[in-house]
């Protein structure tokens, strides 16, 4: 039954720019389980399963008009879901993101056409209990733009689709959780405070379309173009290098989602320095979903293509129920027959393949032949750790065996270690750049007796995930690297050094128009004319469903 809650009024409150002053939190309505009142504010508990506090605003809001909401919130305890609901409307939404074993968390802004399309903004927290967080965001459907504005950090904007900017009619705005109802799977444990919503909102024109302009690397325009786009399917993840001929080849991932079971590896080439491309060659595919390919042309002739078979949409329970005929299949023949990593040699310029029994490391930008043999970095867990390991084969991608540990963090870490890369320098040493998703930080280890002892990983101040590292002709390394932070889009920057230090005042913008943060992956050749090559996958307002696209561009002067 709804009950009523008086509150006091909060009349007027000044967040950055702009004053709101539309909203009297002089009455709620409660859900099942209603929240306390505490200090002016309300505090929610959603601890106990099947149980979580609500409360809701008894105005609806035409979305059409934009709206502007700010709120103050304090997290306490642990919390019983990994998104937890600040203020959610269905078509927008504030939640939390927070994963286990880690002291920071992502606040998310999402605008939501249905399931399958939708905008967000992301910021990453650093977690500190009972501490106030201050939050601003809007949507405004005429300046076509979004905007999050988390604490004293940037404001960060995101350019509107045409279809995200066409949201009408009234929403009711729901505190605490995604429903009324006591059951609701999406509370929060916390409090919040000193809600102001202002709507109609349509605020003066702001003067940073800079954010928005063409990426260009040392004055001159950075050169795009798509290389494989299919309507309705999902491409990412790519691999990228150049045959002896002259002959630019992509693999890449195509399937219906980021995660589902219809994964299979694609080849694409061209003939005329990434100008034209065929059409999208199915070279690897199962019942599960492979993605996360490599390719590689050997110094023997020899092609290598590489990649990774995961059950991912089962690791989710969204998903798994998503596909339940896929899913039980793979449970029927048994899961552990769909993982590991694959390797396919091709003799004849990509034309057919061999493939060589299934290995245990991985990693998605694939090995490095180093004096006939394969060296490869991988990630992966034991007993609840995350352990970062050099593998090396022969030179068949066959008998793999741990050379040495590049770095391992307990569960209890704040941080974690993904999809590690390895480049082999001139020098003789080993680089390995880490891919570490809570603060976004890229790590770097290093070895000079072959990959059997190592450095500790140490933070870089590159932000951006996962690195490509490329050993330049004139020895400075580059490393490129997705962008999941406004505006995102792909960047590189250079070590002048050998991977020792990072000349981040000169970082390179190579794409800053993304939709989301679907999208990176980036590997970057250098061609004989000395222009860069940067291939990754990508999605834009114009373009919603991920898809392939190359950048060339020059580096500045040495």
């Amino acid at each position: 039954m709804k009950r009523i809650l008086l509150l006091m009024l909060i009349s007027v409150l000044c967040f950055g720019e702009g004053v709101g002053t539309k909203i009297d939190l002089a009455d709620l309505t409660l859900g099942e389980q209603p929240p306390k009142v505490v200090d002016g504010g309300l505090s929610f508990d959603a601890s106990v399963p099947g149980i979580a506090s609500s409360a809701a605003l008894k105005e609806a809001y035409d979305l059409s008009v934009g709206i502007k909401v700010a709120l103050e919130f304090r997290i306490f305890g642990p919390q019983s879901n990994v998104f937890p609901r600040l203020f959610d409307g269905g078509k927008l939404s504030l939640h939390l993101q927070m994963e286990p074993y880690t002291k920071h968390y992502k606040i998310k802004f999402l605008v939501s056409v249905n399931s399958d399309v939708y905008q967000q903004i992301v910021e990453v927290v650093e977690f500190e209990q009972g501490a106030w967080q201050k939050v601003e965001f809007t949507y405004e459907p005429q300046g076509r733009v979004m905007s999050l504005k988390v604490g004293d950090n940037q404001l960060s904007m995101l350019p509107l689709s045409e279809e995200a900017r066409g949201l009408t009619g009234k929403v009711n705005f729901i505190l605490g959780n995604n429903q009324l109802k006591a059951g609701g799977k999406r509370g929060f444990t916390g409090e919040i405070r000193n809600v102001v919503v202002t709507s109609p909102y349509d605020p003066n024109p702001r003067e940073d379309e800079a954010t928005f302009s063409k990426p260009s690397v040392g004055g001159e325009p950075v050169r795009h173009s798509v290389v494989s786009h299919l309507r309705g399917r999902h491409l990412a993840f790519p691999g990228f290098d150049i045959l002896p001929n002259g002959e630019w080849v992509v693999v890449f991932r195509e399937g219906e989602a980021h995660v589902c079971p219809y994964g299979r590896i694609c080849l694409v080439r061209s003939r005329d320095g990434g100008l034209n491309w065929s059409a999208p060659v199915s070279i690897s595919d199962t019942a599960s979903d492979e993605r996360d390919p490599s390719i590689h042309a050997l110094p023997d002739g020899r092609v290598l293509v590489t990649h990774g078979g995961w059950n991912s949409w089962m690791f989710y329970a969204e998903t798994k129920d998503k596909f339940p005929g896929a899913s039980a299949y793979i449970q029927q023949v048994g899961e552990r027959n769909f993982g590991g990593s694959r390797f396919l040699f091709s003799s004849d310029g990509c034309e057919t393949w061999s493939i060589s029994p299934r290995g245990d490391p991985f990693c998605p930008h694939g090995p490095m032949f180093v004096e006939g043999r394969f060296l490869m970095a991988s990630a992966f867990r034991r007993d609840g750790s995350r352990i970062v390991e050099c593998f090396a084969s022969d030179g068949n991608a066959q008998n793999w065996e741990s050379l040495g540990r590049i770095g391992s963090l307990a569960k209890d870490s704040v941080i974690d270690f993904q999809e590690p890369h390895l480049l082999s320098l001139r020098d003789g040493s080993l680089l390995v750049a880490i891919r570490e998703p809570e603060i976004g930080f890229m790590y770097i280890s290093r070895s000079v007796d072959g990959g059997r002892t190592w450095t500790t990983p140490e933070k870089t101040p590159i932000r951006g995930f996962p690195a490509h590292l490329l050993e330049l002709r004139d020895g400075r390394v580059l490393a490129s690297y997705g962008y999941r932070y406004f505006p995102y889009g792909i960047r590189a920057c250079l070590s002048n050094d050998g991977g020792k230090t990072w000349d981040m005042e000169h970082e390179f913008i190579l794409q800053n128009n993304g939709l989301n943060v679907d999208l990176g992956y980036p590997v970057t050749r250098e061609l004989p004319n000395g222009e860069m090559a940067t291939i990754y996958y990508h999605v834009t307002a114009e373009r919603r469903d991920c898809f392939i696209e190359a950048a060339r561009w020059k580096l500045p002067a040495k």
